[in-house]
């Protein structure tokens, strides 16, 4: 029942945006009467707080399996299946990560997301650095990388979710971060 709620609640979230989604209307989709949705979640932020986190974890664990499929391929491969399936993810649902992040503050789950990309992030560091990156040595590579990454595609999702399918747009995205993962050119020292 309660699966059938926060399926409920990510469609309507997803077609009709945060500020019109209503319990009742999730209760009705759901099939469950408005009293049985408050036993579980006694407000809507509590309801789309519970989606946010279920989104996340279930992403998460599709981009891990499509990482450990990556390993030994070398730290660009690696890059390159990540950023390749978060572009696929907000492809596919771009309303619904629009609205997820809009509601973010709402739902008081900004520090449990960025929680859960920082850890993400750490463990994509470990992961690269066992397929050769020299990550460790730059120590604020990874953390502007995934803030980049995701900040890019939420935006993208918000204002031109169209290119999130054009295939050019995840080979520039791709570019992007092995380039920034690259180690640094060295050049003359600079003079104070």
């Amino acid at each position: 029942m309660v699966e059938a709620m926060l399926d409920a609640c990510e469609e309507l979230l997803a077609s009709t945006g945060y500020e019109r989604l209503s319990t009742r209307d999730v209760a009705a989709r759901a099939g469950v009467s408005v009293g049985s949705l408050y036993q579980y979640f006694p407000a809507k932020p509590a309801l789309v707080g519970a989606v946010i986190e279920r989104k996340l974890e279930r992403d998460f664990a599709a981009l891990w399996a499509r990482c450990e499929a990556s390993r030994g391929r070398g730290a660009a491969a690696c890059v390159d299946v990540v950023v390749r399936a978060l572009v696929e993810l907000f492809a596919r649902q771009s309303a619904l990560y629009t609205e997820m992040v809009a509601a973010m503050a709402e739902v008081a789950r900004e520090v449990d997301v960025r929680t859960t990309i920082d850890a993400a992030a750490e463990r994509m560091a470990i992961l690269l650095r066992d397929e050769g990156a020299m990550v460790e040595e730059r120590k604020h590579a990874v953390f502007l990388v995934s803030t980049a990454l995701v900040a890019t595609l939420r935006e993208t999702a918000r204002q031109a979710p169209e290119r999130l399918t054009d295939p050019e747009f995840a080979d520039e995205l791709v570019h992007l971060v092995t380039g920034f993962l690259e180690p640094p050119r060295r050049g003359p020292a600079r003079r104070a």
